[in-house]
């Protein structure tokens, strides 16, 4: 396999990460307005017994606390930024003549260095050079 074709199916793969850790963040926080609206309404109008409210409210906490532990955003944002890497270096393989050694050696550096910056909470998805 071709360095650019490895560096189109990663690229993918990172994209395809990206938006799934997006959609789960954004999902997150709709399903945390809906139920604090619910939760008010419930609430203010007392039509549900007392531990259905109860249960009701302590819903946007959980998505708060769950949203700051699994920090789907910065995990996206991080993701991102591989694909936008290695858009750089499928565009410097395709269209610039780029060597294929340089990049693979700017890969490994920049890449290595990317997975400092994982987002915390276990550890980085490794794998730079597979």
């Amino acid at each position: 396999m071709s360095l650019l074709a490895d560096f189109e199916i990663r690229h993918a793969e990172c994209r395809s990460t990206a938006r799934k850790n997006d959609t789960i963040a954004w999902s997150l926080i709709l399903a945390g307005v809906i139920f604090s609206s619910a939760a008010t309404i419930a609430v203010g109008t007392d039509s549900l017994p007392r531990e259905t409210q109860a249960t009701l409210t302590a819903l946007p906490g959980v998505v708060v606390v769950a949203l700051n532990t699994f920090r789907f955003e910065a995990r996206a944002r991080w993701w991102w930024k591989k694909v936008t890497y290695f858009q750089k270096w499928i565009y410097a393989l395709k269209y610039q003549g780029a060597d294929e050694k340089a990049v693979s050696e700017e890969m490994a550096k920049v890449l290595s260095a990317h997975e400092d910056e994982w987002p915390s909470f276990g550890k980085p998805p490794s794998g730079i050079i597979t």
